[in-house]
């Protein structure tokens, strides 16, 4: 059906820097990272591509990872690749579910496969959440990929599609502004806690269904007004 990649930032303080980064995963990752880099991945013919992130580069703070997301025909499950931990496993589930909560059409016919990159950095925390739904989404058509640009998400989907409170937000905002990003999507729960940022616009939401409303530029569906925060 589609590929995506949406932009988040792992702060430095969720790496694992005493796992080694060369150590062998199995051909899936490995071809999962080739085809990341355009070589030796699946045919773009076969599986109508669409994209929603950008190269992984280092900024202050936090490492900016790129959520790849491809959905196509063939043997109907989810794979999470690029050195994901337990928590981002679950997160399969989850997105599926916060996603069918919010009225969104979820593939759930569909072979999905996920890749954070890069494929090398050990990946943890529940903050990947919101961008791993966006780029399913936007692979299975339901959000267009341009919206998605110049933009980092950030934060934990409860199974209704509201954004819950996120370990690791301050900094990911913080690195988003050096970053020099336009905007940044954080769980409204979480704005009263963040400090001024210098830099890109923070917009806090309260759920999945209204990211995707801003997205498409549609009214909210949610009670809690859209929240946007900005330096003078």
């Amino acid at each position: 059906m589609g590929y995506a990649r949406v932009h988040t930032l792992q702060p430095r303080y969720d790496h694992h820097p005493h796992e080694p980064h060369n150590t062998h995963h199995g051909h899936t990752d490995g071809t999962a990272g080739r085809a990341a880099d355009g070589v030796g991945g699946p045919s773009h013919a076969a599986s109508s591509a669409r994209r929603a992130t950008s190269p992984a580069a280092q900024h202050p703070g936090a490492t900016l990872i790129e959520v790849q997301a491809d959905v196509s025909p063939g043997l109907v499950g989810t794979s999470i690749i690029g050195r994901p931990n337990q928590t981002i496993r679950e997160t399969a589930d989850r997105v599926r579910m916060a996603s069918l909560n919010s009225a969104l059409d979820w593939p759930s016919t569909r072979r999905i496969t996920i890749l954070l990159s890069p494929a090398d950095l050990p990946k943890s925390g529940a903050y990947y959440d919101l961008p791993m739904a966006l780029a399913v989404l936007a692979a299975a058509g339901q959000v267009e990929p341009a919206a998605l640009q110049d933009t980092v998400f950030a934060g934990e989907l409860g199974l209704d599609g509201f954004l819950r409170p996120t370990r690791g937000i301050e900094a990911i905002a913080r690195a988003a502004a050096s970053a020099g990003f336009g905007r940044v999507v954080v769980p409204e729960v979480d704005a009263p806690e963040l400090p001024d940022l210098l830099g890109p616009q923070v917009i806090a939401l309260p759920s999945l269904a209204a990211v995707v409303a801003m997205l498409r530029e549609e009214p909210s569906v949610d009670e809690s007004p859209i929240r946007t925060f900005r330096d003078p």
